[in-house]
């Protein structure tokens, strides 16, 4: 421990804790003490000034000269007088989430002499828990505190009374009270906050302790009753108050001092343990007051002890992930889809949605796609499109789940969780041939931005058979070169900034026009965000004309049945 870190009532304090078990008085009546003092010798005789009667209808004044005896007489007099006063009692104003009440137990003393080397103030207070399931030895405690320190410090002040030469104005004073810091059931944190002048000092000295009670038993708590036994908490702990305090306080220097010497101020809060430092220790003036959260301290603090209730489980995302999973299960809303003229069949539409979030990343997503009813090729069309969405739901929630554990192992909160979202439109319908594109945005927590994308699926409406790309142009000419161009030309007559053919990812491979669709107006090329232009235009989709394809088309294809369009 530091020594140069002594305040006179330290060692009143240690006394009085260590026998507050075994003594205490409840009186309302200060006790009357008897100080075996000597009055100072080395004050100078100072002369008042007072008037005095010679006739009805003149005055004169006359100088009575007041020795060093005779004016602590006068103080020794005026502090007997102030010891047998009763205690002043008042009720405190408490916050609302107090299940205790409180009074304030007070003693005061004002002396005031010619000499300020012969006065004094003093103001002293303490606190008594009122109300049942409340060990006496709590209220015990802090009124010897309370009682001790006025004893004391008017003991120091006759004892040096006049010893010092000392302009007006420096008389001995104190300001010393005991502050309710945290109430709970089972616990009661107080704080002693005092300001004193004692006699030879250089002036005002400050100081701030914190006691914490175990008010069932009226124990009060060390640092080995609320920490685990065997775990070096003020190692552990002294980084993390060191750094809040550098944050909290712009001018704070480390000053070199072990701070694992110096964790033994502290108090519960409903946020976490404040400590309260010794100003010197980072160079300030007023001593620093720091909270470390709850979740920081957890690990050290002993599971079966008075802070058991504020520890924070370990975050971990097991309870998040059985929650997004039993959603993912549940069985899908199905509405049917307006029928559009010229379809030939009929469809329903099938939507899932969740939102779970957390705090390290939420999880939401929404699906939507369509099935078939009708003859047996319906149902190879409905699971094939289904099996789709299924393995794309499934990835999106995996990866979603596992961005969140990086953020929650890596400490960091995003900015928003992670979202996902698929629709789908039918873009044909006739007697032969089915065709649908599932459009699809996704983002996951932390990222820069989202990603657009687009799955299309081209069905034989009686077989239920994919049809290819390939199988739609005549094997005869450069149908890539050409409808490549065709795609560039008109993308760049609409959007500005497209890349050329060459930049395109996949080109020259069909593999670049996979996402096909076919609608009664031409052929839907769809391109995911980033693959044929720069990601801030997004995903693109452009449709191409029949008559503008009529030289590569292969009429004996599946196009034949649309022939009547081309020509």
């Amino acid at each position: 421990m530091r020594s140069v870190k002594i305040f006179p009532w330290a060692a009143l304090l240690i006394s009085v804790l260590l026998v507050a078990g075994c003594s205490g008085s409840s009186d309302t009546q200060p006790p009357t003490t008897t100080l075996d003092v000597t009055p100072a010798t080395t004050a100078s005789p100072v002369e008042t000034t007072a008037p005095m009667a010679t006739s009805t209808s003149t005055t004169t004044t006359t100088t009575t000269t007041l020795s060093p005896a005779e004016q602590y007489s006068l103080l020794l007099e005026k502090v007997s007088t102030c010891q047998k006063q009763p205690y002043e009692i008042s009720p405190v104003t408490g916050q609302a989430d107090w299940p205790h009440e409180f009074l304030s137990v007070s003693t005061s003393c004002e002396v005031q002499n010619p000499d300020d080397n012969f006065a004094l103030f003093m103001n002293v207070s303490w606190l008594r828990v009122a109300g049942t399931g409340v060990d006496q030895a709590v209220n015990d405690t802090l009124e010897e505190l309370g009682i001790g320190m006025a004893e004391m410090f008017l003991e120091d002040t006759l004892s040096f009374a006049g010893d010092f030469d000392r302009d007006a104005g420096s008389l001995p004073e104190i300001g010393w009270s005991i502050d309710v810091s945290f109430d709970s059931p089972r616990l009661l944190g107080v704080t002693i906050t005092s300001g004193t002048f004692w006699y030879g000092r250089a002036g005002l000295e400050y100081a701030s302790q914190q006691i914490l009670f175990d008010l069932a038993t009226g124990q009060q708590l060390s640092s080995t009753d609320i920490f685990l036994p065997g775990v070096d908490w003020a190692g552990q702990l002294a980084p993390l108050v060191a750094a809040a305090v550098l944050e909290k306080y712009p001018d704070a220097q480390d000053a070199g001092w072990d701070l694992t010497e110096e964790l033994d101020n502290f108090s519960p809060t409903p946020e976490g343990l404040t400590f309260t430092l010794f100003a010197p220790l980072f160079r300030l003036f007023e001593d620093p007051v720091v909270t470390i959260d709850w979740a920081e301290v957890s690990d050290l603090l002993a599971t079966d002890g008075p802070l058991s209730n504020f520890i924070v489980a370990p975050p971990n995302l097991d309870v998040f992930t059985d929650e997004i999973l039993s959603c993912r299960n549940e069985n899908p809303a199905i509405t049917p889809v307006e029928h559009q003229a010229g379809w030939a069949n009929t469809y329903t539409s099938k939507s899932i949605s969740c939102s779970h979030p957390n705090e390290w990343g939420g999880v939401d997503f929404e699906a939507q796609w369509v099935q078939v009813a009708g003859p047996l090729a319906s149902q190879t069309i409905n699971a094939a499109i289904e099996s789709y969405l299924n393995t794309e739901l499934d990835r999106y929630i995996e990866w979603a789940i596992e961005t969140a554990d990086y953020n929650m192992t890596t400490n960091w909160t995003p900015g928003s969780g992670s979202f996902a979202h698929w629709g789908t439109e039918v873009t044909m319908d006739s007697p032969n041939l089915v065709s649908v594109v599932i459009r699809h945005w996704s983002y996951f927590s932390g990222a820069a931005n989202g990603n657009e994308s687009a799955q299309s699926f081209n069905f034989n409406a009686e077989t239920g058979q994919l049809i290819t790309l390939e199988s739609l142009f005549s094997a005869d000419n450069d149908w890539v070169d050409s409808l490549g161009q065709l795609a560039f030309d008109s993308l760049n007559s609409e959007v500005e900034g497209i890349e050329p053919l060459e930049n395109w990812q996949g080109w020259p491979s069909p593999t670049v026009f996979g996402h096909f669709a076919l609608s009664p107006g031409g052929l839907q090329l769809n391109f995911d965000e980033y693959s044929v232009a720069p990601g801030y235009l997004g995903g693109l989709s452009v449709t191409l004309p029949w008559p503008s394809l009529g030289s590569i088309i292969d009429i004996g294809g599946p196009m034949g049945y649309l022939y009547p369009m081309v020509d």
